[in-house]
């Protein structure tokens, strides 16, 4: 398993970025387009204050698909996760 900055240069190292998801179309169109056997990094953090989530780029998230009981901050989690049932994991 990668962490998110090793993600992040994978990324990089292709052109890209971790993704932003700014709604439901976008989140609908990730989920049927890319692997979902395991989970992985999207650009949404709170490592700057814990709870007041960012994308990479700096800006403010509108959108949000939290899994059940999420964001919980469970062993420190800076970094969101994308699940395989398509939930976002903090």
């Amino acid at each position: 398993n990668l962490t998110v900055e090793q993600h992040a240069a994978v990324a990089a190292a292709y052109g890209g970025y971790l993704l932003s998801i700014n709604d439901v179309a976008e989140q609908a169109f990730i989920q049927n387009h890319f692997e979902r056997s395991n989970p992985y990094f999207i650009g949404l953090n709170d490592r700057t204050v814990e709870g007041a989530f960012r994308w990479a780029d700096g800006t403010i998230p509108t959108y949000f698909n939290w899994a059940t009981f999420e964001p919980n901050n469970v062993n420190n989690e800076d970094v969101v996760q994308i699940t395989s049932v398509g939930q976002w994991n903090d």
